[in-house]
């Protein structure tokens, strides 16, 4: 994912909602219904967000729940993802993580258990349906 990458144009304004800036600091569970962008702090959680980005400068205390995970600063809590994580080659997450989808770049710190239980039951619902039935 381009968006942290310096030749990469600046996203629009219409990409994120929410943006809590690298001076900003937030106690408490943050929920956030569209894309939230965090470069500062959040001592808590975040949850129900469309798509939450955590900017190289950006620190989360706590768990982050969301559609579409995208870490390039440093988690600590559990991550959940129910369509994607991907976590930057600068990214850091300590504690578990449940997606469906995983990348994990060069370079990235992952401490913790990965299950991806929406994939692998994906997976057998295929080749169930593959299987022929005995009539």
């Amino acid at each position: 994912m381009g968006i942290f990458n310096k030749e990469s144009a600046p996203m629009d304004s219409a990409e994120v909602v929410t943006f809590i800036g690298r001076e900003a600091y937030f106690q408490g569970v943050l929920t956030a219904k569209g894309s939230l962008r965090v470069d500062g702090r959040v001592e808590g959680g975040i949850t129900d967000g469309q798509s939450v980005i955590i900017g190289e400068p950006g620190r989360v205390h706590g768990d982050v729940s969301a559609e579409n995970v995208v870490v390039g600063g440093h988690v600590q809590g559990n991550v959940t993802g129910t369509q994607r994580i991907e976590i930057l080659s600068h990214g850091k997450v300590v504690g578990d993580i449940r997606t469906s989808k995983l990348v994990i770049e060069e370079g990235a710190v992952f401490e913790g258990h990965c299950s991806m239980k929406a994939a692998v039951d994906g997976r057998k619902r295929a080749a169930e349906e593959l299987t022929p039935t005995k009539s």
